[in-house]
């Protein structure tokens, strides 16, 4: 490595970042599972132990990600790099700004987004400035685009699941931070309830006896601007020793609705309901990391044909 501001040192950064972050879930784990297998009593570690390690790597992780793959190799003038950085940086700032005012308060999720939205920004700045200076030798903007794109396919490739990984950052963040919780929501029986935005209605009680469980739960209608969207059955899983509630999930384009059972007779069932928007935004970002990656092995395969082929 020549210098540490080079891409050379920007990879070693965000293999350091990505190991560290899966050794720290790793141990978060294991480490439960290791402690009551050979001390003989349980060790929990909760989100607060996640929340405090794992959470800070992946926003440096992110950041890593934003700056690495705009420096050049071997040896890099910061100043042009800090030059590359400054739409990324505005970017950031500006669609920052819309999720607070979006109605964003939790700053672990603003400062995703914020991160996010640098780490999507920058690949397509310098694609925008790279087609730019190909436009000046007489080539059209969306011409000089995909003529980048296709003949360098494995960097667009990673940049492009830089972008999905980016937007999946900003569905985890957004969903955790724009998330709308109602305890204990009691639904008589035939009689609709308005909750955050949906209509719910407890329609009948269930019950069924296993050899392992006791399945206890309700049948809920769930509707939106007085249509049907979906019917769900919330259930509590009575194991003996322990009972462990199954929430019904309805996914939308837009959001996801959670509904738990806490408890229920043939009158009212009682009820948690949690509301999740951005979900759309994670299943986009697996999408687009998935797509980046086959634009890449594409741009691998023709690597290996033209080899082929000189030789």
């Amino acid at each position: 490595m020549g210098s540490p501001v080079s891409r050379e040192g920007a990879m070693l950064v965000n293999n350091i970042l990505l190991s560290a972050w899966a050794a720290t879930v790793l141990i978060g784990t294991v480490y439960p599972i290791l402690v009551e297998a050979f001390a003989t009593r349980t060790v929990g570690v909760g989100r607060g132990f996640f929340d405090a390690t794992a959470i800070p790597l992946a926003f440096a992780l992110l950041l890593a990600m934003g700056v690495g793959p705009i420096t050049p190799w071997k040896r890099a003038d910061w100043r042009k790099v800090a030059a590359r950085l400054v739409i990324p940086a505005q970017a950031a700032v500006v669609i920052g700004a819309l999720a607070a005012l979006g109605g964003i308060r939790s700053r672990g999720a603003l400062l995703a987004i914020v991160l996010a939205a640098f780490t999507a920004s920058t690949p397509v700045a310098e694609l925008w400035r790279l087609a730019r200076a190909r436009v000046g030798k007489g080539e059209t903007r969306w011409t000089a685009v995909l003529g980048i794109v296709r003949r360098d396919r494995g960097y667009w490739g990673g940049m492009t699941s830089h972008i999905g990984i980016a937007i999946l950052a900003v569905g985890i963040a957004g969903s955790a931070g724009l998330a709308m919780d109602q305890r204990e929501v009691t639904l008589p029986r035939n009689e609709p309830v308005q909750v955050l935005g949906y209509e719910l209605e407890f329609r009948t009680g269930f019950a069924q006896t296993e050899p392992q469980r006791t399945v206890t739960g309700a049948t809920i209608e769930l509707r939106r601007n007085d249509r049907t969207i979906d019917l769900l059955r919330p259930a509590i899983n009575d194991y003996r020793v322990q009972a462990v509630p199954t929430p019904a999930v309805h996914s939308g384009l837009d959001e996801d609705v959670y509904v738990s059972l806490r408890a229920v007779d043939q009158n009212r069932a009682l009820v948690d309901v949690q509301v999740f928007p951005l979900q759309w935004m994670v299943w986009l970002g697996g999408f687009v990391i998935a797509g980046g990656g086959f634009w890449s092995l594409t741009g691998r395969r023709r690597s290996r044909d033209d080899v082929e082929v000189s030789s």
